[in-house]
């Protein structure tokens, strides 16, 4: 079947970094709106990819914001458009507010609209509706989460305590998730009370993660913590050890 019209790609960009090898990040200054890196997503991605319905065609991820915060959302035409566009766009909650009309500038390939976010206490998914010329799309479900949030401590699922690992073997962590956590944090260290730079410290979007390199054989220690949207980190859990052997 041929369209004589496509009229919109519809690409809405959020925050969004789920893995990320560096410590000391300032969590609370990452509110803007930027492209998402989809290749890396980890178990926690569940979005991603393009949905059609007829011309019109959504472009995404799961994509993360921080209620409270504005911002805006780009969309891209698939062609300069003409006099007279304007798309209609609505939200699936009120936490999540868009303008129901916005005027595409004539000779426009894309547009950057409006958004806000309300402050919440519990992290939300949303889902932006945009219509053209009879044309509807929605987006992938992207979360909002809330600025503070009061953690319990995560709890270790695997590797068990003890456990033994060859050398460069493929060790995979795995915890409890918090829907409200922005970032997981995960720290590994051969001292068992942490008291030195951790030889490893890995911030990610979800409670899965996967190394074998842990700087030669021996006993190391991990554990885990969840952070908030302003960067508050919630209590540690519980230590684990396990071993790298030759």
């Amino acid at each position: 079947m041929k369209y004589l019209i496509t009229p919109i790609l519809f690409c809405l960009f959020a925050f969004s970094s789920c893995k990320k090898e560096i410590k000391g990040e300032n969590l609370s200054t990452a509110n803007s709106l930027t492209s998402p890196d989809a290749s890396s997503k980890g178990s926690s991605g569940g979005g991603g990819g393009t949905a059609t319905t007829g011309p019109i065609s959504f472009v995404g991820g799961v994509f993360k914001l921080i209620g409270g915060n504005s911002d805006s959302i780009q969309i891209n035409l698939t062609q300069a458009a003409p006099a007279g566009w304007v798309l209609s766009l609505s939200s699936n909650d009120a936490a999540f507010q868009v303008p129901a009309s916005f005027p595409v500038p004539q000779g426009a390939l894309y547009v950057h609209i409006p958004v806000t976010s309300s402050v919440i206490t519990v992290t939300k998914k949303i889902v932006i509706t945009a219509q053209l010329l009879g044309q509807t799309v929605n987006s992938f479900p992207f979360e909002i989460f809330p600025l503070h949030y009061n953690f319990s401590a995560p709890l270790l699922q695997s590797p068990g305590n003890g456990s033994g690992f060859r050398n460069r073997i493929q060790v995979k962590f795995t915890w409890s998730d918090d829907v409200n956590a922005y970032y997981h944090d995960i720290q590994i260290s051969d001292d068992p009370n942490f008291t030195n730079t951790p030889m490893l410290e890995v911030y990610l979007d979800g409670p899965i993660w996967a190394a074998s390199y842990f700087n030669g054989l021996g006993r190391r220690y991990w554990r885990v913590r969840y952070i908030d949207g302003s960067g508050t980190p919630g209590p540690w859990s519980a230590v684990r050890n396990f071993e790298i052997k030759q």
